[in-house]
C-alpha cells in the first residue's frame, strides 16, 4: 500500500530530452517524483535536473525502453523505492526521417521501429497495471503521431506508421480494462514539433511567427505537450480515458498541408 500523503510518481520514458525532458520537468514542477529514462544524453540531464529547484525531483535513468530485463529492473526499483506508481508517460520510440519505401528497410530496421515503439510501450503497460492497481488510482497516457488514430496511409512511413496504430490499439484496449481499477489510458499524437521547440515554451513560439508552418500561427512547443499530459494526469481527469488526441495546431501533418 502506498504511504499516506507521499508524493505521486511517475515514469516517463524518452524522458530525458525532447519532448519527453518538457513532460518531465513539468511533472517535477507539480511535485511529482519523476523517472526520466533515455538510451543517451543521460548526462547533460541529470545535470539539468539538479540544478532545478522547487517542486518535485527528477531521477534520470540509463535504460533502453526495448529492453526487458533494464525495464523489469527499474520498476522493482522504483516499487522498492516508493510502493506506488502513479504515472506513466510513453514517450519513448525510435522513428526515421528519411522518406523510404518499406522495400529499402532492413528486417532489422523494421523490428527496432516495432520494438522501440509499440512493444515496449505494451511492457512498461504490462508492469504499470499492477502498481497502478494497488493504489486503485493510475494514468497512462502513449505518444502516436498526428492523424495515428484514423488509420489514414503514410506511405514512405510504414513501419513507424505500423508500429505507432499498435499503440493506438494498444491504449483503446488498455484503457476498457483498467478502467474499472481507476486507471485511465490515453494516447497524445504531436504534429510538427522540430528542434529546438520541442524542449521550448509556448511563450517564445509566440515571438516566432516566422517559423509557423500551422495555421495556429506559430510552431508547436514541449511546453504544449507538457500542458496537455498534466491535464491527462490530474485525480479529476478520470472521465477521459481511452482517447486519441490529435496536438497539431489545426496542421495535417502527413499530407503538409496549412489550410488558411
Amino acid at each position: 500500500m502506498t504511504e499516506a500523503g507521499s508524493p505521486q510518481v511517475a515514469l516517463v520514458t524518452g524522458g530525458v530530452s525532447g519532448l519527453g525532458w518538457a513532460v518531465s520537468c513539468a511533472l517535477a514542477a507539480r511535485g511529482l517524483v519523476v523517472y526520466s529514462t533515455g538510451r543517451r544524453n543521460t548526462e547533460a540531464a541529470a545535470a539539468a535536473a539538479a540544478g532545478r529547484e522547487g517542486g518535485g525531483r527528477i531521477v534520470v535513468e540509463l535504460a533502453d525502453a526495448a529492453d526487458a530485463r533494464a525495464t523489469a529492473d527499474l520498476f522493482s526499483r522504483i516499487e522498492a523505492a516508493h510502493g506506488r506508481l502513479d504515472v506513466l508517460v510513453n514517450a519513448a520510440g525510435p522513428y526515421v526521417s528519411a522518406r523510404r519505401p518499406l522495400a529499402e528497410y532492413s528486417r532489422e530496421e523494421v523490428a527496432d521501429l516495432l520494438t522501440g515503439n509499440a512493444l515496449a510501450a505494451a511492457d512498461y503497460c504490462r508492469l504499470a497495471v499492477p502498481l497502478m492497481a494497488q493504489g486503485g488510482f493510475g494514468r497512462i497516457v502513449n505518444f502516436g503521431f498526428d492523424g495515428a488514430g484514423r488509420l489514414e496511409p503514410w506511405p514512405y512511413r510504414t513501419a513507424y506508421a505500423a508500429a505507432k496504430a499498435a499503440v493506438i490499439e494498444l491504449t483503446l484496449s488498455l484503457a476498457r480494462e483498467v478502467a474499472p481499477s481507476g486507471i485511465t489510458v490515453n494516447a497524445i499524437c504531436p504534429g510538427r514539433i522540430d528542434r529546438p521547440w520541442k524542449e521550448r515554451t509556448i511563450a517564445e513560439a509566440r515571438e516566432a511567427p516566422d517559423q509557423a508552418r500551422a495555421p495556429i500561427g506559430r510552431p508547436g512547443t514541449g511546453e504544449d505537450v507538457a500542458r496537455l499530459v498534466c491535464f491527462l494526469v490530474e485525480p479529476d481527469s478520470d472521465y477521459l480515458t481511452g482517447c486519441v488526441i490529435d496536438l497539431n495546431g489545426g496542421e495535417d501533418v502527413r499530407r503538409g498541408r496549412k489550410e488558411n
